[in-house]
């Protein structure tokens, strides 16, 4: 009688968990010497409600998630879209994690 032999498992030992990251913060002058632009123009996009950074005293703290958003206002920028269609893309962001308002949004923009 032959016997199948059944496949061996291998066990893994558990690997640590990746330490969570604090949350970095980033300063105006540093996010607009990384993006190339300038101060005026982040406050610019502040005053338009499309950023909403943290205050400490008179200093802004902008977030990742702050940075996130500044680079969708560059992309969408040089792709033509107006700032209108950037604040409706930013709030489907936030509401709808799926990212289908999103995507059939910007897709009504473009055909």
């Amino acid at each position: 009688m032959t016997r199948k032999s059944e496949p061996s498992l291998k066990v893994v030992p558990e690997t640590p968990a990746a330490p969570i990251e604090p949350e970095r913060a980033y300063t105006i002058g540093a996010l607009a010497q990384e993006f190339g632009i300038t101060t005026r123009a982040i406050r610019f996009y502040e005053s338009r409600g499309l950023l909403a950074p943290k205050r400490r005293g008179s200093q802004r703290t902008y977030s990742r998630r702050d940075r996130a958003r500044l680079t969708i206002i560059l992309r969408a920028k040089n792709l033509g879209f107006s700032l209108e269609d950037v604040s409706e893309y930013l709030k489907l962001y936030d509401a709808d994690p799926s990212q289908q308002a999103q995507t059939q949004m910007l897709l009504s923009k473009v055909e």
